[in-house]
């Protein structure tokens, strides 16, 4: 996507698997094979001659000539570290990786606004899809009162790794990945987000986690004394089961 958007081009890719990185190149139509280095002096040389490379550290990509750094791992760890590396080689940055924002994202976005650079996190996953949405309602006068997304894995809280070993391995996934799917650890950390990012409070700890249709959002997610669920109004919420996963709502 990013190949295909006007005056942006990626020049670096670091990934621990190296290849998946060339053949990234490849699918997005790059016409000149991406070189794979971990030598940072040939990588810059390469780079401002207009060829794209691949290296295995993703922490040394903010130490080459780029404008801005695209932290895609989905690991909070690592994430934080690319971020704080960029920010400390004066690289603009920005994380796919919410689960590092909703814990030390204070701290990166008072660190990026001293120097004047820009840290953010990405659009695409749910709890930023849900800010703009709150945004957007209210922008229009609208009063919200709930937002969140619909869950659409199983809600197994007492899940660990070798619950879900099996399916994960047929899948094709991470063990560990799917069971903080399954155990609600990431549906949780997500929403933690959206109420930091929106003020907007939970109604009680760990959510009500409803089973609920987009049809029933209406009549369900409202307060108790109108024969919902609720008792405070507004409140970041999710939905089990129904057809509102996967999806967000307000």
């Amino acid at each position: 996507t990013i190949e295909r958007s006007r005056g942006m081009e990626v020049w670096v890719v670091a990934d621990v698997a190296p290849d998946r990185g060339v053949q990234a190149y490849a699918n997005a139509g790059r016409a000149e094979a991406a070189t794979v280095t971990s030598d940072l002096a040939a990588a810059a040389e390469l780079i401002e001659a207009g060829r794209p490379v691949v290296i295995d550290d993703g922490l040394q990509v903010p130490k080459l000539p780029v404008d801005f750094v695209l932290e895609v791992s989905g690991v909070p760890e690592i994430a934080a570290q690319i971020a704080w590396a960029s920010l400390m080689n004066r690289k603009d940055v920005g994380l796919m990786t919410v689960e590092a924002d909703v814990t030390v994202g204070l701290l990166l976005a008072s660190v990026a606004n001293a120097g004047s650079q820009v840290y953010t996190i990405c659009r695409g996953d749910e709890p930023v899809e849900c800010l703009k949405l709150v945004e957007y309602a209210e922008d229009l006068g609208l009063t919200v009162v709930a937002t969140g997304k619909g869950k659409n894995n199983p809600n197994r809280p007492t899940d660990v790794i070798e619950d879900v070993y099996d399916e994960a391995i047929a899948k094709g996934m991470n063990p560990r990945i799917l069971c903080e799917f399954t155990d609600g650890t990431k549906t949780q950390l997500e929403m933690a987000a959206l109420s930091n990012a929106t003020g907007i409070p939970v109604d009680v700890a760990g959510m009500h986690g409803a089973a609920c249709t987009v049809a029933e959002l209406a009549s369900k997610l409202i307060p108790d004394a109108d024969g919902g669920l609720r008792s405070r109004i507004p409140a970041v919420e999710y939905t089990v089961e129904g057809d509102v996963a996967p999806g967000i709502f307000v």
